[in-house]
């Protein structure tokens, strides 16, 4: 495989963005747990309430835990890292179907 170096500052910053993306879409996936009990009085604890074999905060969390799967999945097939450098690589198709899940996902949550 060829490496190449980018100097372009476009490149290097949008980078960034998509790697600040990978670790705070980490930070929510491991904090989802906190959030599958509603507080009581809230709408959700109401639709809960209504759907007691099938919540709708635990099918809520469910999706996105979906969506910030595939968010890592994306970075595994995207990003490799070493002590000194941090590559992005990304195929034409295989990224686009990660995407659209996390994004049909996350959609079907709200």
């Amino acid at each position: 495989m060829i490496e190449l170096q980018v100097d372009d500052e476009d490149e290097i910053q949008y980078s960034r963005l998509i790697m600040g993306l990978f670790e705070k879409t980490a930070q929510i996936g491991a904090s989802l747990e906190t959030w599958i009990d509603p507080a009581e009085g809230a709408r959700l604890f109401l639709d809960d309430a209504r759907s007691p074999h099938y919540t709708v905060s635990g099918y809520a969390i469910g999706q996105l835990t979906v969506a910030t799967g595939c968010i890592a999945s994306l970075k595994q097939m995207t990003v490799r890292e070493t002590e000194d450098t941090v590559n992005m690589i990304v195929s034409p198709f295989g990224a686009y179907a990660v995407v659209r899940n996390a994004l049909d996902a996350a959609a079907t949550a709200l």
